[in-house]
């Protein structure tokens, strides 16, 4: 799900809390009417009732829309502090293995359990309703490549491996696209591949991605206590010129930098 999709959901959920709260009232107050002009004889107590609860919605409604109007301003500054953190690790990056900065680009994940109302023996077996990594900030100072369109779970890609075992995941994914010719593949020859080469992904996946990066290395963000609560992802596009010079992420400076950016990241709450 991207950042868009996310926002879109929030708003209509946000319009659709807002329809239930006005029904609710119109209800309470109806009851309060009929009951006031005698027309509806109920017990001594429905009065009281429906007055408690047209305050306490409207009250609800209006300490929620505060909240939320108190925090954005907060929430927009640390979001906008956790980027400036991203982009400077990127340009360290750029600066240290000599790579344009334009080719370079990241990705925060923060972990989702999926629909809560979702019987947990049920929530492995359905695409959509295991837990994903839903990515919640993007980096790239260039336009392209664009964002790829691939809901991770656990050992899914790089970055579903590197939520399943907690560790930081390197991929080199140019060798792999010449080798096995990304955009020919057929179905047949690509379920014949080795798992660490398909990496549990689609065959339309595995063309995308394969197309439109060299290389990429995920990190796990992690609480203070080793909890990892998301993934934060940099990759290096393939129409780089040095990519064909071998690996130019899987060094452990750059290893080191991404990490520090993830615990920068964590404590700004872009993963919550």
């Amino acid at each position: 799900m991207g950042l868009q999709e996310r926002e879109d959901r929030r708003r209509r959920w946000g319009i659709g809390y807002r329809i239930f709260i006005a029904v609710l009232i119109l209800a309470a107050a109806t009851t309060k009417a009929l009951i006031e002009a005698k027309v509806w004889n109920v017990p001594s107590w429905v009065l009281p009732a429906a007055v408690i609860v047209i305050a306490a919605s409207a009250f609800r409604d209006n300490v929620r829309a505060a909240i939320v109007k108190v925090r954005a301003p907060q929430k927009a500054a640390r979001r906008d502090e956790a980027k400036m953190a991203v982009i400077g690790m990127l340009a360290k990056v750029a600066e240290d293995r000599g790579l344009p900065v334009l080719d370079l680009g990241a990705s925060v994940f923060a972990i989702r359990n999926g629909p809560r109302w979702t019987p947990a023996r049920l929530r492995e077996r359905f695409d959509r309703t295991r837990p994903y990594l839903e990515r919640t900030m993007r980096v790239r100072l260039a336009d392209i490549p664009q964002a790829s369109n691939v809901r991770w779970h656990k050992g899914k890609g790089a970055i579903g491996q590197c939520w399943e075992i907690d560790r930081p995941v390197h991929k080199y994914w140019l060798p792999i696209a010449k080798k096995q010719g990304a955009k020919d593949l057929t179905q047949a020859e690509f379920d014949d591949l080795r798992e660490d080469v398909h990496m549990n992904l689609t065959l339309d996946e595995f063309r995308s991605i394969a197309a439109k990066y060299a290389e990429i290395l995920a990190v796990p963000v992690k609480k203070p206590d080793g909890q990892i609560v998301g993934v934060l992802s940099v990759d290096l596009a393939a129409r780089n010129r040095l990519v064909s010079q071998g690996p130019a992420l899987k060094k452990p400076e750059v290893e080191e930098l991404i990490t520090t950016a993830a615990k920068f990241i964590q404590k700004s709450g872009v993963t919550a």
